[in-house]
């Protein structure tokens, strides 16, 4: 609120934003869906609205080093709720995204005459982000292809492995996780060298992007980039194509066990190291809304866990250097054993505390969410986890039998 330096009509938040580009007054605009369009020469005190969309006087431009391209699939219902919107505003931040290159779509309609050319476009602009800074030369960025059922995970992989060879890497995800620019991080080139990368959903940031345009905070935590769900969950990878081997991946995506399932046959049978780099490539799922009731359905079969997020990734640079955490607190080597099996991680090294009473005092403590599900992720950070995590996969100790035969 405030800060106003015009007041004009706009038939569209893009409209508001090129008249706000137009006067030197204005740094940001908000957009009101009744067609007023606010100037306005700062963003402090910003707050969401429902019917209004804001943004700067320009989207910011990066020019990175390297990009790659996302292949999601969605499945499209005749009637946009609140769950698809949520889809569609995740994407949309993707495409804006200078590290993808393009946003690949497996489309699946519930009407199957529909056709996804035009529709994904315009699904997009509707959205709080399209609306405030998706341009038609972004949207060519979209690539949708029309399937008539839900792809498996193999199906993906195979049209990766038909689509992606030129470039150095790829992502492969669910259409509701959202990547930033932690992207800039990775030296693809690792993953031509017999590696491949899952990645641990984290939730959003709080008063982020999730907040900006979906008009609220993420009321459900989602934190699986964590000692706790982390080492066996996941919802994206990040692999070079062509992927290797005769993998039995004919599953979907969003089954229960599946992601285990497709790590043990990328490891087994595709050759390749996984690696769990969360902590420094963010992978955010945008799903607050309410999840649907049912039985959970589940793949059967050998599966890996225990693909803890790794604070020393080949091919990462990390957010922050190891040596520089717990520097307001005190640290604690490890040498339980009975601990390091509760935190069920056999390489983490250190606790980080507030002082070394707390320190003897967690021992007690460790079934604490805290010790659990806590990292270490910043310098000023305490009552956590230093966790070395670079470790191969262990067939002794990780694998695992997922789902029901």
């Amino acid at each position: 609120m405030g800060f106003d330096v015009g007041k004009l009509a706009a038939a569209t938040a893009r409209q508001c934003q090129e008249r706000c580009a137009a006067s030197p007054q204005c740094v940001f605009f908000t957009f009101l869906l009744d067609g007023t369009c606010f100037l306005k020469s700062s963003d402090n005190g910003a707050r969401s609205a429902a019917g209004s969309v804001s943004g700067p006087k320009h989207c910011p431009q990066v020019q990175p080093q390297f990009s790659v391209p996302l292949l999601v699939t969605v499945y499209h219902k005749a009637v946009t709720s609140p769950r698809e919107q949520e889809i569609y505003t995740a994407m949309a931040a993707n495409v804006r995204n200078p590290w993808i290159s393009e946003v690949h779509v497996l489309f699946e309609p519930a009407i199957p005459t529909v056709s996804c050319d035009g529709l994904l476009h315009k699904l997009l602009m509707e959205t709080r982000f399209g609306m405030a800074c998706l341009s038609n030369a972004l949207l060519q960025k979209v690539k949708c292809i029309n399937v008539n059922q839900q792809p498996t995970t193999g199906d993906m992989i195979s049209y990766a492995n038909q689509h992606f060879t030129y470039s150095p890497a790829f992502l492969l995800s669910h259409a509701d996780v959202v990547f930033d620019a932690s992207l800039g991080r990775v030296d693809p080139a690792v993953l031509r060298q017999g590696n491949g990368f899952l990645l641990s959903v984290r939730s959003p940031r709080a008063r982020g992007a999730y907040q900006e345009t979906m008009n609220g905070e993420f009321a459900e935590p989602n934190e699986r980039c964590s000692l706790g769900f982390a080492g066996f969950s996941w919802d994206a990878y990040m692999l070079a194509a062509p992927v290797q081997g005769a993998l039995q991946l004919d599953f979907f995506m969003n089954r229960l066990g599946s992601e285990n399932k497709a790590a043990w046959q990328l490891w087994k049978v595709g050759g390749l190291q996984m690696w769990n780099p969360c902590l420094h490539l963010h992978a955010y799922h945008w799903h607050g809304t309410p999840r649907p009731s049912g039985p959970l359905l589940s793949v059967a079969g050998p599966g890996i866990a225990n693909v803890f997020p790794c604070w020393d990734c080949p091919g990462v640079t990390p957010e922050t250097a190891k040596a520089d955490l717990c520097s307001q607190g005190h640290r604690m080597q490890i040498t339980s054993q009975v601990l390091i099996e509760q935190l069920a991680v056999k390489d983490m090294h250190m606790l980080c505390c507030m002082t070394p009473q707390a320190c003897d005092a967690s021992i007690t403590n460790v079934g604490h969410p805290g010790w659990r599900d806590y990292l270490c992720r910043l310098p000023e950070d305490r009552n956590c986890v230093i966790y070395g995590g670079r470790r191969e996969v262990n067939p002794a100790v990780d694998t695992m039998e997922v789902g029901f035969r």
